[in-house]
């Protein structure tokens, strides 16, 4: 019997997929567990729509992220930390910091787009790299000034 899996179902497949599967399980368990629909013509067409419909959301969005990295690409942020005489910052600065300052200038990124191996915790320039998609990343420049 062929369904239309609503939700991932462990050893069968993924949402959306449309699998053979014996007559059995799929009247006794995936139907009245709302796991999967009968793969009629009618939730065919429907599923083909959502599909599209996703695929638009998808494409809408990359285009606002190719659009941001643009804006971002490039970025000075200035950022005042106490620190002693030789630079060192007496705390540090994060990914939370930066998503901070960029939300302050209007961009608001996730922070685990920020690719940041450590905490920052010296004075000067830095460059640190936000990955918007595996393809698509932006450079941004932090000052890090020592505030006395």
């Amino acid at each position: 019997m062929k369904v239309i899996l609503l939700q991932n179902v462990e050893k069968i497949g993924k949402e959306g997929e449309v699998k053979e599967v014996a007559d059995g399980f799929a009247r006794n368990f995936l139907i009245p567990k709302k796991l999967a629909v009968l793969a009629t013509p009618k939730e065919l067409e429907k599923l083909r729509k959502i599909k599209e419909l996703e695929e638009q959301r998808k494409m809408k969005e990359e285009e606002r992220l190719k659009e941001l990295a643009k804006e971002i690409d490039g970025l000075t942020l200035e950022i005042n930390e106490k620190a002693d005489e030789q630079g060192t910052l007496y705390g540090s600065v994060d990914k939370k910091t930066i998503a901070a300052l960029l939300a302050e200038k209007g961009f608001k990124i996730d922070e685990e787009k920020i690719k940041l191996f450590s905490h920052i915790k010296k004075t000067g320039e830095q460059e640190v790299e936000i990955e918007l998609l595996p393809q698509l990343k932006a450079k941004i420049k932090l000052n890090i000034k020592a505030d006395v």
